[in-house]
């Protein structure tokens, strides 16, 4: 029904740790196998020791925000702000909570202060997306704060990611995608056939990171998001 093929290595090694993780089991199974093995057209002898099967547990919370779309960039000054944030529940949750017991907490924050917030009940394993009516926010930096609570408000797992409200008349990115998924270069509509994912301009690896990168593709053209 499925499985994982660990990475290993190639010629004379001293011990080393081979790791393989497999995706969600599916509730039928019934039963599973840990095969040791070198690849086909390998020649040569290997020993291996000391091998274990564990259980492993996706995170009890993984958040994306979806809403607004391009790195969490708010217009300045806008009134009706939303923040939509597709919020991911493990199946597992410590001290043998159930997810559907738990909810959902969704809110803004300025350094220590909620600006707003909202918590949605009715939590269920796998996606849930949460909605928050932003109001007027004021140009600067905040946190978009979820939290997975107990039935007592305890925090079982929370997570920040950032958004930002740009200042009045702040120039638009010559590349940047609208509330449409659309992709823009110089404000005009742009297909691109695929994306290279790699550090943003504020990272500090990002200069050398474009010049390794380059060399190898001379014959395409980029565009920085």
């Amino acid at each position: 029904m499925g499985g994982s093929y660990a990475e290993g290595k190639k010629g004379d090694q001293d011990w080393f740790l081979v790791e393989g993780l497999t995706g969600p089991i599916p509730t039928n199974a019934t039963s599973a196998a840990v095969e040791l093995y070198l690849r086909q057209g390998m020649t040569g002898m290997a020993w291996f020791d000391d091998v274990t099967v564990v259980e492993e547990y996706p995170p009890p919370l993984d958040c994306v925000i979806l809403q607004p779309n391009y790195r969490g960039r708010l217009a300045a000054g806008a009134s009706g702000q939303r923040m939509r944030v597709r919020a991911r529940v493990g199946h597992v949750l410590k001290g043998g909570l159930e997810p559907e017991q738990a909810s959902l907490k969704i809110a803004i924050v300025s350094g220590s202060h909620e600006v707003v917030a909202r918590t949605f009940a009715g939590t269920q394993v796998g996606d849930n997306d949460l909605t928050l009516e932003a109001g007027t926010l004021p140009a600067g930096d905040y946190q978009v704060r979820i939290e997975l609570l107990a039935p007592d408000r305890t925090r079982v797992a929370a997570q920040d990611l950032d958004v930002h409200t740009l200042p009045p008349k702040a120039p638009s990115p010559t590349v940047f995608i609208d509330e449409h998924n659309r992709t823009l270069i110089n404000g005009k509509p742009f297909f691109p056939l695929g994306w290279y994912f790699g550090p943003g301009p504020t990272d500090p690896k990002f200069r050398d990171h474009m010049i390794d990168w380059r060399p190898a593709h001379s014959t395409r053209s980029c565009a920085t998001a």
